[in-house]
């Protein structure tokens, strides 16, 4: 006896699912043994968490406390917080002087896609071009 039972993606990070298949044979004329069988199936979570930027690009003023806004998608949705650290690196932008460095947590609550963060733009008073 074989039969296909149909899996069904719920496109959700939530790890792996047990289910169990019973058999029992239904009683007929002859003598049978009612006790019958069962196994247990695991469905194999395959969504795999992966965050990344919304865009390649952001911009944002040197003006003082100004801030520059970073969303941060999730390419599926969790059952637990998804959490993940941004190290900020300076390239023509000097670390410090122009931007706060200090890396950054960015947490996609359970059942988001999305969350923002932000990262602190300084001005060093220097007339000069974007950075």
């Amino acid at each position: 006896l074989s039969f296909d039972v149909d899996i069904i993606d719920n496109m959700i990070q939530d790890g792996n699912k047990l289910f169990t298949i019973t058999i029992r044979l239904i009683p007929t004329c002859l003598p049978v043994n009612s006790m019958g069988d069962s196994t247990t199936v695991t469905i194999v979570d395959d969504e795999v968490a992966r965050i990344q930027f919304n865009s390649t690009h952001f911009n944002g003023s040197e003006l003082s406390g100004e801030v520059l806004v970073i969303i941060v998608v999730l390419g599926t949705t969790s059952t637990k917080d998804i959490t993940a650290t941004i190290n900020l690196i300076g390239t023509s932008a000097k670390a410090s002087s122009d931007f706060s460095s200090t890396p950054l947590i960015a947490t996609i609550p359970a059942g988001a896609t999305n969350t923002t963060v932000r990262v602190v733009v300084m001005s060093d008073m220097i007339v000069e071009g974007d950075e």
